[in-house]
């Protein structure tokens, strides 16, 4: 599975990218946002190199709803990807940019610290997200309530955060 990362916030897109790549198969690209959607889509990584994607190549996309000036905006990306048959995710931390992005075509949504801790516990596996059924949503919003109110669950996933915010 080829997973398409695009998350403003560094230090949580490597959260991301290790949480989905421990113990898995396939591929995470974390980019910081797409910087052209008409002809060649380009993409721009945190360090500012731009590489040209093809949207086809993507089986999942996790897309945040906070990009910065520069880049196209979320709603806009989203529409692309469902355009190209890639199943979408919305993760901003702000469930109304998430409902945003529901409402622009992603088929799941969740809260990325819930993400990053259900995956570090082994909750929630990169191959149910690209199945987008409203079961796995229910199950992701299960999982929110779960790490709002339990903190052993969400240990290992606030260490991964941890450790990439002091490395930043």
């Amino acid at each position: 599975m080829k997973v398409l990362v695009i998350e403003n916030t560094l230090p949580f897109g490597k959260a991301i990218k290790q949480v989905l790549k421990d113990g898995r198969r396939g591929k995470v690209f974390l980019v910081q946002g797409l910087v052209n959607l008409e002809g060649q889509v380009v993409a721009q990584t945190h360090d500012g190199r731009k590489m040209p994607l093809d949207l086809a190549d993507f089986d999942l996309a996790l897309v945040d709803g906070n990009v910065p000036k520069g880049f196209v905006a979320s709603d806009e990306v989203v529409k692309r990807l469902t355009e190209q048959g890639v199943s979408c995710v919305a993760i901003s931390a702000l469930p109304d940019a998430n409902k945003e992005l529901v409402n622009a075509g992603a088929k799941l949504q969740v809260r990325k610290h819930v993400l990053i801790c259900a995956a570090a516990a082994g909750c929630m596996k990169t191959a149910e997200l690209a199945l987008v059924s409203p079961v796995v949503q229910a199950r992701l919003e299960l999982l929110d309530k779960r790490v709002s109110s339990d903190k052993v669950f969400r240990q290992k996933g606030e260490k991964i955060v941890s450790r990439h915010l002091q490395a930043a």
